[in-house]
């Protein structure tokens, strides 16, 4: 659950909550909404996945709101005197950083030299594209040690005619270190197997003195 994001759960009218946070910094990880809180984060909205084509309750049920208010990890309680309970164990993390504008092209040639790219501690995510269809089957080898991490894939609209190409997003942590990375498409056996390589060099972010 991001950290921000507001989910709503539809419940017994009689029913109550309990949040007990498991993991926590400073800050309760979870917290339930009043009146007031509700109508001031309601664009952060998003309901319970059970319950989202709930558009109006019936009398005899309400909603509950709760708030991912900072990182860590809550279990919430609900349950009402008929006998009725739900329970579940919600992880509260930093929203993921989304790709933005065109991909970078990813060309691979044996009569070229395997691309470079180059971050730094501002800019941390990398946005590419190489060939394939998304159900191809993908999956990051090496590429442990620079700390960026795949988590995104999306297949991409091309011109008619074009080959097909899939969007490959990479996010790293501040703290990233130079390495090879390699994008392996479809299995190792399979006739459209395919291994994109390309390194990653990390420039200083130079600091006040």
């Amino acid at each position: 659950m991001p950290i921000g994001w507001v989910y709503a759960y539809a419940v017994p009218t009689d029913a109550t909550v309990i949040v007990k946070p498991l993991q926590q910094g400073a800050m309760a990880p979870l917290e339930v909404l009043g009146d007031d809180a509700v109508e001031r984060l309601r664009p952060m909205f998003k309901r319970s996945p059970s319950d989202a084509p709930v558009e109006r309750l019936s009398a005899a049920r309400k909603w509950v709101y709760v708030h991912a208010a900072s990182f860590g990890k809550a279990e919430m309680q609900l349950s009402s005197p008929s006998g009725w309970n739900y329970s579940v164990v919600l992880g509260m993390v930093y929203p993921q950083p989304t790709p933005s504008g065109e991909p970078i092209p990813l060309m691979t040639s044996q009569n070229e030299p395997e691309p470079q790219f180059v971050l730094d501690a501002n800019r941390n995510t990398l946005w590419i594209s190489v060939t394939g269809h998304l159900n191809d089957g993908w999956r990051m080898t090496n590429g442990q040690a620079t700390t960026l991490q795949l988590v995104r894939l999306e297949q991409l609209a091309v011109p008619e005619g074009d080959e097909p190409r899939v969007g490959v997003f990479l996010v790293g942590s501040r703290s990233m270190r130079p390495g090879t990375i390699d994008i392996q498409r479809g299995s190792g056996t399979s006739d459209s197997s395919q291994t994109f390589r390309f390194h990653i060099q990390v420039r200083p972010v130079a600091t006040c003195g």
